[in-house]
């Protein structure tokens, strides 16, 4: 199992940011997710990997002081079909 990292980023109207995606596996399932992915090596995880992720995929580079606060770190297992089910706290930042 690959570690991953997310960030809750909230706009000055307290938005959520959201990327529609769809299900990597065969299902192709529709899905909305907080910008985010798998750790790479040398990342400084958790932090550092939710702000690359987040640089990738939304094109904005978020710094660490942008966001009030780790809000909780999680654990996960993966389950058939490429999707995970919560199995410990939330994890993420909030701006």
């Amino acid at each position: 199992m690959r570690p991953t990292s997310r960030l809750l980023v909230l706009d000055e109207d307290d938005r959520l940011l959201l990327m529609k995606t769809v299900a990597p596996d065969t299902s192709r399932l529709a899905r909305w997710i907080t910008p985010g992915g798998g750790v790479d090596p040398g990342d400084d995880y958790p932090v550092g990997t939710a702000l690359r992720e987040a640089h990738e995929e939304v094109g904005k580079l978020y710094s660490v002081s942008e966001f009030a606060a780790e809000i909780a770190l999680a654990a996960v297992e993966p389950i058939p079909a490429d999707h995970t089910k919560l199995v410990g706290d939330t994890s993420g930042f909030t701006a």
